[in-house]
């Protein structure tokens, strides 16, 4: 059998899709933090085995592959999730191609680290950008701002009182030079799709460092309460990189709808956030495979402005399968009932070792 270390390193790369030298410096950085003068894979023998296993488990995971603790970092990674959608192509008379988003996450204990793919990141950084629309919607983040860097752009979030806050996530490989060729021209857009009343704001913190008046006005949209889901399942978007196409949306109040076009299938990606050490926390989190949803226990909906506490279901992604019945239009019909009723084409339950998934 192989290093159980190895394993966990193994299953890092497949949950965030980070390269195996990064997940496996992030992995042994770690564990050498729990005990100063000890070697990461001694570390992780004594933590896992069944003597110490009740009292130091609690340690593995926020130092395997931590979540964001902080609301405003939750919210900032939930919107990003939500913003999957913004990044389809616009021309509805060309062939639909799918899109790509992220090709990596890389979660840290101060925030995360993401990789867009090239041919999206400018319609990923242009549905992030606050624009007002004429009919009172609101497109983009509220308090979303950027610090440009010469080789990355780093994204903070303003809180309902214009405070900047801890949340913080990088995007690679946007530095200056490439932030200005982009800014340029989504600056500039007329938005004509969206009957926009006005142009984007200025993200960049230093020209926008308050929130603007519409900003303050839409602040409670998304709704809060699943926003420390929504930001857990982000952290594992590796999982979901394979796939033709990706579409998320707030189908009903606290309830997040993601739906996977050609990929991995349902029903192992739930597995596989079920992982112990890495997947998501199951004292919080309750995974039905079954009817393919992740459900929140543990929210707060006291001042959740979509409902009564009492009204609303708890916050939940639901996940759901495109299934094309021509290849060549990728003519999509939903049929959750047949797509993957067979289920994952190997074991991805019980030990995370051999002939696991990640592999």
């Amino acid at each position: 059998m192989s290093d159980p270390l190895k394993q966990i390193i193994d299953l890092r790369c497949c949950l965030t899709g980070e390269r195996h030298a990064l997940a496996g410096d992030l992995v042994n950085r770690g564990l050498r933090s729990l005990s100063v003068g000890t070697t990461s894979a001694a570390i992780f023998r004594q933590i896992a085995s069944r003597q110490c296993m009740d009292e130091r488990f609690g340690e593995l995971r926020p130092v395997l592959l931590p979540d964001a603790t902080s609301r405003f970092q939750q919210r900032l990674e939930s919107s990003l999730l939500l913003r999957i959608r913004e990044c389809a192509p616009m021309a509805s008379d060309e062939p639909y191609t799918g899109h790509k988003v992220f090709r990596m996450v890389s979660p840290r204990r101060e925030g995360m680290v993401i990789d867009v793919a090239d041919e999206t990141v400018e319609r990923f950084l242009r549905a992030l950008l606050p624009v007002p629309e004429s009919n009172g919607d609101y497109l983009g983040v509220p308090g979303l701002r950027f610090t440009v860097r010469d080789d990355h752009l780093r994204m903070h979030l303003l809180d309902s009182t214009g405070r900047l806050t801890d949340a913080c996530a990088i995007l690679k490989g946007i530095g200056r030079r490439r932030w200005r060729k982009i800014w340029s021209k989504i600056g500039r857009v007329d938005y004509e799709e969206t009957v926009s009343i006005g142009k984007c704001l200025d993200p960049v913190l230093t020209h926008s460092p308050k929130l603007d008046q519409i900003e303050v006005h839409n602040w409670d949209h998304p709704p809060e309460p699943n926003v420390a889901l929504s930001s857990a399942v982000l952290r594992r978007y590796g999982l979901l990189k394979d796939a033709f196409a990706i579409d998320v949306w707030q189908s009903r109040r606290a309830v997040v709808a993601l739906e996977i076009d050609t990929g991995r299938p349902v029903e192992e990606i739930l597995h596989l956030l079920a992982a112990p050490y890495l997947g998501v926390d199951q004292d919080r989190f309750s995974i039905d495979i079954k009817r393919r949803v992740i459900v929140d226990r543990a929210a707060d909906l006291t001042g959740f402005k979509g409902g009564s506490p009492h009204t609303v279901q708890p916050p939940a992604i639901e996940f759901r399968t495109l299934r094309s019945y021509d290849d060549q239009s990728r003519d999509y019909l939903p049929d959750p009932a047949v797509v993957d009723q067979k289920g994952p084409s190997i074991e991805v339950g019980g030990n995370i070792g051999e002939g696991s998934a990640y592999e």
